[in-house]
């Protein structure tokens, strides 16, 4: 737990509704789940605990998780911590309670409201929900579990043990608790950092009520592995059926070849579906219609990092990812690049220049490793040719691509504050 400002104060760039990102990539790989008996495939449901005023859950950090998550699990409870945020808030800044409280939740608004463009370009691989801790300390089960866990500190020195470890490093203050005497455990820090694990702890018990079996997060929370693996009698029962995964984020080269910052455009909807139909392109063709297809095209492929087309080229080309992803940006004036959208197997891009044959308006670059479908000008004469039916197809579905990307531009306009 660090003591940073807010999300939206440390990420926002002033006066431009756009995060900042940074320059390099991250990646997360599986550091460690509890209990040792867990297997990761056995859920296809999970919640990612997210701590409000720490880096660790910020911009590529937390693109990185959100990558990671899509790809193992079907539906995410997005958990932000505005609840016990309040106790930082309380902590770190001297704020009466009511005003922390109104500042944390404030602070979950601005979470969502930031993020929620990121999270939705990853909607078609994981359904995502907001969830707010404020709204489970409604819960009727909260103030029973709450209560065990009071008791459970009360009566058991190994938990004791457990949550100042906790308290030690949410201070950051190392070793410095150590051999002070219930004395350090009595100061009013030692007493907010407990009351914040013990009440995320009885609030974690409500959300794995609620059929949320696991716990992931960028890290490892000590106390909650120890409570998820049953080393504590009397800990509330639903805690000993959480599974808690703990990711390894580390970074993972640059976003751009060229070392600039990625950014992504903040403060539209909060909804965490596009509203806009999603499909592959020339999803209902016959296979033997795409062999007819490909023929015409050239098959490249581009490194991580790699631009497929720049903006402001002359290339007419029009290309079908069939494999990797790639990111869509443009140029900003102070040299950042403003991310646009996430392309996917199956997208098709590059069609304005391809039907209006002006230059490039965007940049797009490879996330991963991809492969291409180049179909140029001249041999999409060849197609019109010998495929007269099939060139028409296209046309009509790039009429339906071109018509479902404004409406999803129309969609975030009207959602903008």
């Amino acid at each position: 737990m660090a003591d940073n400002d807010s999300l939206a104060q440390s990420q926002l760039r002033p006066g431009s509704g756009a995060i900042d990102f940074g320059t390099h990539r991250y990646k997360a790989s599986l550091a460690k789940s509890a209990p040792a008996s867990y297997v990761l495939s056995s859920d296809k449901r999970c919640m990612l605990g997210i701590s409000l005023g720490t880096h660790n859950l910020e911009g590529a950090r937390l693109e990185a998780c959100l990558e990671w998550i899509s790809a193992e699990y079907d539906e995410c409870a997005v958990v932000i911590g505005d609840q016990v945020y309040r106790l930082t808030l309380e902590l770190l800044h001297q704020l009466p309670p009511e005003q922390a409280l109104q500042q944390a939740l404030l602070a979950g608004q601005e979470f969502e409201a930031a993020y929620a463009p990121l999270f939705r370009q990853y909607a078609h691989a994981c359904k995502f929900h907001f969830l707010p801790l404020s709204a489970i300390a409604n819960d009727a089960s909260f103030p029973i579990h709450l209560a065990a866990l009071d008791n459970l500190y009360a009566n058991s020195k190994d938990f004791q043990e457990s949550v100042e470890g906790f308290a030690r490093a949410y201070l950051g203050r190392g070793d410095k608790l150590e051999g002070q005497g219930q004395e350090s455990n009595s100061t009013p820090e030692a007493i907010m950092c407990r009351r914040y694990l013990i009440e995320e702890s009885a609030l974690f018990a409500c959300l794995r009520e609620r059929d949320w079996p696991v716990l992931v997060y960028p890290g490892s929370i000590d106390s909650i592995v120890d409570l998820c693996s049953g080393k504590f009698g009397g800990a509330p029962e639903p805690l000993t059926r959480l599974a808690f995964v703990a990711l390894d984020v580390k970074r993972k080269g640059l976003f751009f070849a060229d070392g600039a910052s990625k950014v992504i455009k903040a403060g539209a909807s909060t909804a965490l579906e596009t509203k806009v139909e999603r499909s592959e392109f020339l999803a209902e063709l016959s296979d033997e219609d795409w062999t007819a297809l490909l023929k015409v095209t050239k098959l490249k492929k581009f490194a991580p990092r790699e631009a497929i087309i720049k903006s402001g080229d002359a290339d007419k080309n029009l290309y079908i990812l069939t494999d990797g992803r790639a990111d869509v940006s443009v140029s900003r004036a102070d040299g950042t690049k403003q991310q646009l959208a996430v392309l996917e197997a199956g997208t098709v891009f590059g069609e304005q220049s391809f039907l209006d044959g002006l230059p490039r308006s965007a940049t797009v670059t490879a996330v991963s490793e991809c492969q291409l479908r180049s179909l140029s000008k001249k041999d999409f004469g060849v197609l019109i040719e010998k495929h007269p039916k099939i060139a028409c197809a296209v046309l009509e579905d790039l009429g339906r691509v071109l018509s479902l990307r404004t409406r999803q531009m129309l969609f975030e306009m009207q959602h903008m504050p």
